[in-house]
């Protein structure tokens, strides 16, 4: 499921979370890299990035020196298997 960068910061804000950050939100920018060539160019850096998919998120990432962090429970359930 991809969400708005305001849907994010409602739900963030809604847990309790108050740090001062930038959040990047690309639903499209990570399949052909454009949002990790965004934020290099515009001097920005990623701590961390949470994936799900280990091509798209993780060896890609790998040349921007960008961490991250595998978010484990992002599989499908049996159900929403069955409906695929």
């Amino acid at each position: 499921m991809y969400l708005s960068k305001e849907d994010l910061w409602d739900v963030l804000i809604h847990v309790g979370f108050n740090k001062n950050v930038h959040l990047f939100v690309s639903y499209d920018g990570k399949s052909n890299e454009y949002i990790w060539n965004k934020i290099h160019q515009d001097g920005h850096t990623v701590d961390t990035h949470i994936y799900d998919n280990t091509l798209s998120d993780v060896i890609k990432h790998r040349q921007y020196s960008i961490k991250t962090n595998h978010l484990k429970n992002s599989a499908l359930t049996k159900y929403e298997s069955y409906l695929i």
